[in-house]
């Protein structure tokens, strides 16, 4: 068994305050974390369904230039002739 150990108050403080500076500061990297990492993948999802609508867009412009039959030639458009 020791006897007392006489401890300054000035010490105690200090030791407290670093303390809730450190939980400050790696709670603030932490939300600093999340929100980087958020906007990343929010950004990456942007991106994709970007692409996947100018895909989407480039097949419905393509089917329907396709499905149009090509116009009639000029010297088969006789009305006075019979079929």
């Amino acid at each position: 068994y020791t006897g007392d150990v006489p401890v300054l108050v000035a010490d105690v403080q200090s030791t407290e305050e670093q303390k809730g500076q450190l939980t400050t500061t790696l709670g603030f990297a932490g939300l600093i974390f999340l929100l980087s990492g958020g906007i990343l993948i929010a950004s990456i999802l942007r991106k994709r369904e970007k692409k996947n609508q100018f895909v989407e867009d480039k097949i419905h412009f393509t089917r329907d230039q396709s499905i149009q039959p090509p116009p009639r030639p000029k010297d088969l458009v006789d009305l006075t002739q019979e079929e």
